[in-house]
């Protein structure tokens, strides 16, 4: 049997709404993701966090965390260290870090991790308080 034109502009249509689906789908757990993120870090002293685009994709939005070195007595050195070195180790997005700007990437992120994330880094500035 022959496939028509019909029927294979059918099949892509159906092809590109489960595309933007999963994209939307995609997007909206990592915007949870991020505002779970920037609004139990948001008070931290001598630190800001804001959401940032990638440089690359601006669809996808990453929560970036500036520590001010010279207030807290630490550095985004020491917290990538610091986090890296835990149980479960958290890597971060740290090209920026001698700027003092780490990035947390919501994709891949398991339900709950975010979580684990938060508590690693307020227990980072916990000592340093």
């Amino acid at each position: 049997r022959k496939v028509t034109k019909e029927g294979i502009m059918g099949l892509l249509t159906a092809l590109e709404i489960y595309v933007e689906t999963g994209t939307q789908e995609r997007r909206k757990r990592e915007s949870q993701i991020n505002q779970y993120i920037i609004d139990h870090l948001n008070d931290l002293p001598h630190a800001r966090v804001s959401l940032a685009p990638d440089e690359v994709r601006h669809d996808l939005m990453r929560v970036e965390l500036q520590l001010f070195a010279d207030q807290l007595n630490a550095s985004a050195q020491d917290l990538i260290n610091h986090l890296r070195s835990g149980n479960p180790p958290i890597v971060t997005r740290d090209h920026k870090s001698n700027l003092g700007i780490i990035s947390i990437d919501p994709r891949g992120l398991e339900s709950g991790q975010e979580k684990i994330i938060v508590e690693r880094i307020q227990e980072f500035f916990s000592k340093y308080l």
